[in-house]
């Protein structure tokens, strides 16, 4: 466990990209990070490349509608790929049901095999405040859009 410095916040705050909010007012927003933050480091292993990043929130949805169309003509084995990502799909069907917040901001990337890896799984910790409703629409908003793409990816 860190404490961040002033220093360190910058540094970090530095490195945080996020292509959904380019061009958006939130896109300049104070730093995440600040010196009373308490933060872990851990080690990590680096994304398979290429990766298609998937997001149910709408800024991310857009991005993935972008990005599927350089994605999908990389995949070779289509079936494999199709069979993988429908598995891949019915664990998330299986999380969200069991942890309606994930839904709210879920994320993921997926390689060319149809491997799905989650990733940012702290934005639930944001949504408390939300009545339940919201949290089933967004479920099926998501299972939805998962279900638009694999249909791209494969088609």
């Amino acid at each position: 466990k860190i404490v961040v410095t002033d220093q360190l916040a910058m540094q970090l705050h530095n490195l945080v990209y996020q292509p959904a909010l380019e061009g958006t007012k939130r896109a300049k927003q104070q730093s995440l990070f600040r010196n009373s933050t308490s933060i872990i480091v851990q080690k990590v292993l680096k994304a398979p490349s290429p990766i298609l990043v998937l997001g149910c929130a709408w800024e991310n949805k857009e991005l993935t509608k972008r990005d599927v169309i350089n994605f999908a003509p990389l995949i070779l084995d289509k079936p494999s790929f199709n069979q993988r990502f429908g598995d891949e799909i019915k664990r998330v069907q299986t999380i969200l049901n069991d942890n309606l917040k994930l839904s709210i901001d879920f994320q993921a990337i997926v390689d060319l095999e149809g491997n799905l890896f989650h990733i940012d799984l702290d934005g639930s910790i944001y949504f408390d405040h939300m009545p339940l409703v919201w949290f089933n629409a967004y479920r099926a908003t998501c299972i939805t859009f998962l279900d638009e793409m694999k249909y791209v990816m494969t088609n």
